[in-house]
């Protein structure tokens, strides 16, 4: 029995340094898109003003507006999982027991993992697609366009980058006790409400 203690106390020591680890990688992931996402908002406001008033506008400039929207948006993916921000519909989740919230918030993650899974394959063999493509705005001093590649990988990354968010969650989960998931629910008003 001591020997049991004695690994599970080593697997919680562990797991206790990984978290502390993980928080750090996931806090600079946050911030990166924070940074991207204010550069992309200084690059708009400028091209409008510079539109509008100046009568100029760039197409490397709009192009780089869209790939840093593609970026945030795909970016996101993985913080609103962290933080369990994510679109969901908890009319019936509502009413369970915290046990079978718990089951079911598992389940729910475990098909998000599946779907991610399929996405990053999915994504992975899109990147041999567009592999040939040159963007049409950015050209670089030597005449060379920028090979689309490098734009597009953002996608499998944060793909990745999603799976290993929930699979983390998931195991999360199932370390949480399940009176854990007996969280205050919002009535119709939008006063909690103790469940």
């Amino acid at each position: 029995m001591g020997k049991s203690n004695l690994s599970f106390d080593k697997f919680k020591s562990g797991y206790l340094q990984y978290q502390k680890i993980r928080d750090k990688v996931l806090k600079a992931y946050y911030y990166l898109g924070v940074a991207i996402l204010a550069l992309m908002a200084i690059l708009v406001t400028f091209a409008v003003v510079m539109r509008y008033f100046f009568d100029l506008s760039w197409l490397w400039l709009s192009e780089i507006n869209v790939i840093l929207f593609t970026f945030t948006t795909f970016w996101g993916m993985a913080v609103c999982i962290r933080k369990e921000e994510h679109v969901g519909i908890d009319v019936l989740y509502r009413k369970f027991s915290p046990r079978v919230k718990k089951i079911f918030t598992i389940v729910n993650y475990g098909i998000v993992f599946g779907v991610l899974i399929f996405l990053t394959f999915a994504l992975t063999k899109y990147m041999s697609v567009v592999a040939n493509q040159r963007s049409p705005g950015i050209v670089f001093a030597n005449g060379d366009h920028l090979p689309m590649v490098y734009i597009y990988s953002v996608m499998p990354v944060t793909a990745y980058v999603s799976m290993f968010v929930t699979l983390d969650k998931i195991v999360e989960f199932i370390m949480r006790p399940a009176a854990s998931f007996a969280k205050a629910a919002d009535d119709e008003n939008g006063e909690g409400v103790a469940e």
